[in-house]
């Protein structure tokens, strides 16, 4: 149980020293200011198993001398050890852009797995109790979840209060306060997990008013759900007229179809909570809400057959992946509440504690399944696509180039083998695209052709042979690692460089036009520095590139005078940019 007498005065100290730590091993695994580490994998382990260690102390501890609560906050560490290598490997040797969403999406897993796990931790922290039953295991999950809230919004107070401090000092020049709070990064992660750590002993100590909030909410929900109950049977009593081909023609059906009975599921069950003794509504509303939960696997029936339409069309990415398996734990809640509803129908409170609990332990397995080799989304999606492609259902511009970005070394190796498929080679533009992907993506590609004056003067056709850039706007566009000037080493069509005096100042500006992509950069020499100051778009490939190149080799290039102008104020230009 949670504990209800106020936290030991050691347990506060070492909390705080917990969060104090975990700020500086944050910021010491910073991708920027980790250089004592061989690579961003350890950072990815370090930083997940702080986290996890660390959140499972500052909520289970009570006393640190027992070696019973030990035990218990060491058990997730190796499966998140194990579950950090995994994608470690999945992304091994990408670019840090391309780890980013894959890591994003780990993290929000291993946060959600932890929540769910520490009820099962908390349960076992007293002896000869088990795992704890329902009543214990739903007080936990709520004071867990009440408890990560209030320390959000203290944390979100306290960063405020620092706001308001470095401005009122900068109303007087002094920007110390705002660059100590702002601009430090060692700062900014000690200060707010140091400060979370003490909103959680703050939060723990409170059982009253954790137990005043968890009643709101129980209130809240109470009122609630009889409007999702008639939200539900209206949207299931309109079917019939309408049919459900519509339901093919919206790329969101599954998600609100899926929100909709997750939301009656979770209300019901804040509703129907343990200590419930009598019934919460009158005996006509208990019925059409018992109804609407006995028609609950329909939704999720309805949620499953949008995704099959989704999928037997374009086929398996991750994001259907993840939809497919919230589908089936929705299904196996609803299920699971019509079988309670049938073996209590004589009972005056419903008490759906076992299958919400069964769930709950579900929804752990697949969370710690999908971030593993048993139901790698990435696999799936990778492997599916490109049967689906060589299978003939899914034609060449139709393959998507940045799903397999974004599917970590299996979507790169997938792009290397499209690359020598002879088929997929014929399209020039999807060509220019996937090597451009595979130049970008990994890291120390040789595709990647270095960006020199050279090379430049290689790739790049002057328009006029008589005029030349300076040495300096070449060197400009090696120093800045222009993209427009990258995109020509890439393209097999070289770029055109046109010079022109665009301002009547007697020197030229450069317009670069790539014609495989159909515009131009304008450069122009601002305070001695070439600089990127304008752009033409939408440029026809075969004739308007062909035209300039002509124009400007046979000098008949002029420059048309702009017809909406600036406004001027005593003498001080007004620039108005017009949306036309």
């Amino acid at each position: 149980m949670f504990v209800t007498e106020p936290l030991p005065k050691a347990t506060r100290w070492g909390i705080l020293l917990i969060g104090f730590l975990l700020g500086a091993v944050l910021y010491l695994t910073e991708w920027d200011s980790g250089t004592w580490l061989q690579g961003e994998s350890q950072a990815l382990y370090l930083r997940s198993l702080s986290v996890v260690l660390a959140t499972a102390v500052a909520l289970i501890v009570v006393r640190f001398t027992d070696l019973r609560f030990w035990g218990l906050v060491l058990i997730p560490l190796p499966v998140v050890a194990l579950m950090s290598g995994w994608v470690n490997w999945s992304t091994q040797g990408l670019e840090r852009w391309d780890r980013h969403d894959i890591i994003l999406v780990y993290q929000c897993s291993l946060a959600a797995m932890l929540f769910l796990a520490l009820p099962w931790l908390q349960g076992r922290l007293r002896p000869h109790n088990g795992w704890g039953g329902w009543r214990a295991f739903y007080g936990q999950l709520w004071r867990n979840g009440i408890t990560l809230l209030l320390t959000g919004l203290l944390v979100l107070f306290f960063w405020g209060v620092l706001a308001l401090w470095a401005g009122l000092f900068k109303l007087v020049d002094i920007t110390f306060f705002d660059s100590l709070f702002f601009s430090s990064s060692a700062f900014a992660w000690i200060a707010t997990c140091t400060a979370a750590a003490l909103a959680v002993t703050l939060c723990r100590d409170q059982v009253r008013a954790i137990s005043a909030v968890k009643h709101f909410f129980s209130v809240f929900a109470t009122g609630l759900l009889p409007l999702l109950s008639l939200i539900a049977l209206m949207f299931l009593a309109t079917l019939p007229f309408v049919g459900l081909g519509s339901i093919s023609q919206h790329v969101s059906c599954n998600a609100l179809l899926n929100t909709l009975t997750l939301m009656v599921m979770v209300t019901a069950a804040v509703v129907y909570h343990p200590e419930r003794e009598a019934k919460p509504y009158p005996r006509w509303l208990d019925g059409a809400i018992r109804l609407t939960l006995l028609l609950s696997p329909l939704y999720a029936l309805l949620a499953g057959y949008a995704l099959w339409l989704r999928v037997s069309d374009y086929g398996w990415t991750p994001s259907r992946l993840y939809a497919a398996l919230i589908t089936l734990t929705v299904l196996v809640w609803a299920c699971g509440y019509v079988t309670t509803l049938v073996r209590q129908r004589r009972e005056a409170v419903l008490q759906p504690g076992w299958i919400n609990r069964a769930v709950l332990l579900l929804a752990l397995v697949l969370l710690a399944a999908v971030n593993s080799p048993v139901l790698d989304p990435y696999r799936i999606s990778v492997n599916n696509q490109m049967a689906r492609y060589h299978d003939g259902k899914l034609k060449a511009d139709k393959v998507s180039l940045s799903m397999l970005q974004s599917s970590g070394r299996r979507g790169y190796d997938a792009m290397r083998k499209l690359q020598k498929d002879p088929a997929f080679s014929t399209n020039p533009e999807r060509r220019r695209q996937l090597a451009m992907l595979l130049s970008e993506g990994k890291s120390g590609n040789a595709m990647a052709t270095k960006l020199t004056v050279a090379s430049l003067r290689q790739r790049i056709v002057l328009a006029d042979k008589q005029r030349v850039p300076e040495q300096a706007w070449w060197q400009a566009m090696v120093k800045d690692e222009s993209y427009q000037a990258r995109e020509c080493l890439d393209d097999d069509d070289r770029c055109l460089l046109v010079g022109m005096d665009l301002n009547g100042d007697g020197h030229d500006e450069w317009l670069l036009c790539q014609p495989e992509m159909s515009y131009c950069k304008v450069y122009g020499k601002i305070g001695g520095v070439w600089k990127d100051i304008g752009q033409a778009r939408d440029l026809d490939k075969n004739q308007m590139m062909a035209a300039l190149k002509q124009a400007a080799s046979e000098g008949k290039l002029t420059a048309a005078p702009k017809v909406w102008q600036d406004v001027m104020v005593e003498g001080q230009r007004v620039k108005i940019d017009y949306y036309r």
